[in-house]
């Protein structure tokens, strides 16, 4: 299956053009999230100042803008067909940015530490060929270092799940 591709770069990777197009959609879809977020907060001006959506809903609409003429100069730019990088080096990105990505849908049900717990030594075992137990050990002590951290010395409560919960925290 041939990667898509806006010129002659597509052989041996993207191009420059079709990454900005690429980059500048991902944003747009940012800012507009950001915008129909803080509108339903609220991003207008209350008798008592601000309300609270007021600030973050024109970063928001400063993205969406942003974004959109990144992705009209990306368009309108047809000399720039160069390479931007080879599928091939996109490989080790990709092994890093999946697992990133399920770490970050999963913290919210299962809290920061757990979370985190699981993505160093799942990556530990998968990419740095460790034993389970090694993985398991210093995935839980970082966790663990980390939770004192946070918990106690900064006292700076990090998001938890049903662990945290079932042990009082």
């Amino acid at each position: 299956m041939r990667a898509p591709s806006f010129g002659r770069a597509s052989s041996r990777g993207p191009s420059t053009r079709l990454v900005g197009v690429v980059v500048g959609l991902v944003l747009l879809g940012v800012g507009v999230l950001i915008i129909v977020d803080t509108y339903r907060l609220g991003a207008g001006w209350a008798p008592d100042g601000p309300k609270a959506g007021y600030f973050p809903f024109r970063i928001g609409v400063l993205i969406a803008v942003c974004s959109v003429i990144v992705v009209i100069q990306a368009l309108r730019n047809k000399q720039d067909d160069s390479l931007f990088v080879e599928w091939a080096k996109l490989v080790p990105v990709s092994q890093i940015l999946f697992p990133l990505v399920a770490y970050i849908g999963v913290m919210q049900y299962l809290g920061m530490y757990v979370a985190s717990t699981l993505f160093v030594a799942g990556l530990m075992r998968w990419l740095g060929k460790y034993t389970w137990l090694k993985s398991l050990a210093v995935a839980v002590i970082m966790s663990l270092i980390i939770f004192w951290l946070f918990e106690f010395e900064f006292s700076v409560p990090l998001p938890k799940g049903p662990l945290e919960q079932w042990l009082g925290y």
